[in-house]
Formats: structure tokens, C-alpha cells, sequence
């Protein structure tokens, strides 16, 4: 087994290769982006650690916080050499958040942010307004903004406040890595509208709903025999502490710029990672330097 103590006074371990400890869990509960890729290519070791899995009979489950509706992130995946052979469900906040906008029909949603072809009223009776003043609930999609237009839509939230409008957030993620940048998602103006008192739904992780979704497709299986993977305190180590199941924080994703030894890339500084934790009310149970086997 390979892996460094990250400190003498705790349990928690830092391992070099998923292979540590596959023999441990039989159901695999996956992040995509932040795990599995960056935002534009997988990383090095994802395609042949999900090899290693399957050869090894494990099940596999992507979890995504991605507005995207799953069989249109399967297509974006397959594009990147992520092919479906390599997992056996995929579930995603897009997929809950649609759940919830077909008992909705009738309505007229104020739709923040563009998620092109993967529009999540794509088909339904739903009506897109222009302005906060002439909708009934708003479906937030917001990202990637420029500071104008992080103004604009804090201003069209702040109306849509003052409407009592419930937004639906179809992604918990505050942000998230696109290769080398940082973006805003979803979730930063959804924690913005519910600080200027507005009420917000929420699909995806940490919250509760998507993760029974997994558990169902899975089989319900013994909840010992199953681990998380994800890049985030916030999403996935929270929301599987919550549903009560192990997780594996990967320190190649979105908390990778804190731990960095002189931003040295190569060097995890233990002690940075060791606060950054401490500091936390939701922990990982074990590290993983990078999604490999």
C-alpha cells in the first residue's frame, strides 16, 4: 500500500492510487469534473483507474452537480474518451432539477443563465419570462459571468427578491475549475439570493435527494461497502457525510491551490492540508493525490 501519514495525531491518509484501497468498497460514487477531468481533458490516470474498477467488478456511479441533463453529459464524457463502458449510471442535479420543473407546468420561470442545447424546460409546459417582474419562480443556470454581468444579474436577483420569487438552483457548486481559471457557478448566486433573504431549492450535492437517487440505481447496497469521490469539502465530502457513507477527498481539484508547498504543482504541503481540514465540520475519511489507480 502507498500512502504518507498526514499527520501523527490522525487516522486520515493520503494515498497515491485508488488501488490502495479498491479491495475495500464494492460501489464507487464518482464526481466528474474536479475528479475524472478539468473542465476540457481528462486527467492522465482517470481513463485506466475506471478500467481497473470494472476489471475488478466494482460498480460505478457519476454524480455530478452539472445542470446538464445525464444522457447529454454521457455524450459530452464519451467526446472526452470517457466512454460509457467505463461506468454504469450517471446522475446529475440536472437530472433532479428536471424532476422538479415537470411538476411546474403551467408556470412561467424566469430562466438565469444559459445552458444551450441542454436546456432543463426543454419540452414542458413551462414559459420563459425575460424579467424577474413577469415570472413565478426562477431556474438559476448561472456561470461563468464577466463582472458586468455578475452586476447586471445581482441586480435581477435583488428584483426577484423583492417578488418572494423561489429559485430552483440546478448546480450547489460555488465554483469550479475550467483547466487552468476558476468559475462561478450556480451556487454562488444562489447562496447570494438566500443572503439578501430570497428562498432557494436546491438540486444536486450535498443535498439529499440525489444521493437516494444513486443509492436506488445502485441497489441499495450495504452503505459500508460504498465510498465517494470528489475535489470538494463543500459538496462531495458534505453530502456524503450526510448520507453517511466513506469519501475520498481528491486533492487535484478545486482546494489543490491551498495545500500547495511554494505552489510547487508536485508538492502537497500536509501541513496547509491538515489546517484547511481542522477547519472544517465535514472531513474526509482518506486523501487521493490525483484520480489514478
Amino acid at each position: 500500500m502507498s500512502h504518507d501519514q498526514i499527520n501523527n495525531d490522525t487516522n486520515i491518509t493520503l494515498h497515491s492510487g485508488l488501488g490502495d484501497v479498491a479491495d475495500d468498497y464494492e460501489y464507487f460514487i464518482l464526481d466528474i469534473w474536479g475528479v475524472l477531468h478539468n473542465g476540457i481533458r481528462p486527467f492522465p490516470g482517470t481513463v485506466a483507474c475506471l478500467q481497473n474498477l470494472k476489471k475488478d467488478g466494482k460498480r460505478i456511479l457519476l454524480l455530478s452537480n452539472t445542470p446538464d441533463r445525464g444522457e447529454l453529459m454521457s455524450r459530452r464524457l464519451a467526446a472526452m474518451g470517457i466512454g460509457t463502458r467505463l461506468y454504469d449510471h450517471i446522475v446529475t442535479a440536472g437530472d433532479s432539477a428536471r424532476y422538479d420543473l415537470t411538476e411546474r407546468q403551467g408556470q412561467r420561470c424566469w430562466y438565469a443563465g444559459s445552458d444551450g442545447e441542454g436546456l432543463l424546460t426543454a419540452g414542458l409546459d413551462i414559459e420563459h419570462a425575460d424579467h424577474p417582474d413577469h415570472a413565478d419562480f426562477i431556474v438559476n443556470v448561472l456561470f461563468g459571468l464577466g463582472p458586468a454581468e455578475k452586476k447586471t444579474a445581482f441586480a435581477l436577483l435583488e428584483r426577484a427578491q423583492e417578488k418572494s420569487l423561489p429559485m430552483l438552483c440546478a448546480n450547489p457548486d460555488l465554483i469550479v475549475n475550467v483547466g487552468p481559471e476558476i468559475k462561478e457557478c450556480p451556487g454562488t448566486y444562489a447562496l447570494y439570493y438566500e443572503e439578501i433573504g430570497g428562498t432557494v431549492i436546491y438540486h444536486g450535492k450535498p443535498h439529499a435527494p440525489v444521493y437516494r437517487r444513486a443509492w436506488e440505481l445502485l441497489g441499495r447496497p450495504d452503505k459500508n461497502r460504498m465510498v465517494a469521490v470528489g475535489d470538494s469539502l463543500h459538496t462531495d465530502i458534505q453530502g456524503a457525510n450526510n448520507f453517511g457513507i466513506d469519501s475520498i477527498m481528491n486533492l487535484s481539484g478545486i482546494h489543490r491551490e491551498e495545500i500547495l508547498h511554494d505552489q510547487n504543482p508536485d508538492d502537497i504541503d500536509s501541513q496547509k492540508l491538515k489546517t484547511m481540514i481542522d477547519g472544517q465540520p465535514h472531513k474526509p475519511n482518506m486523501f487521493l493525490n490525483g484520480f489514478r489507480w
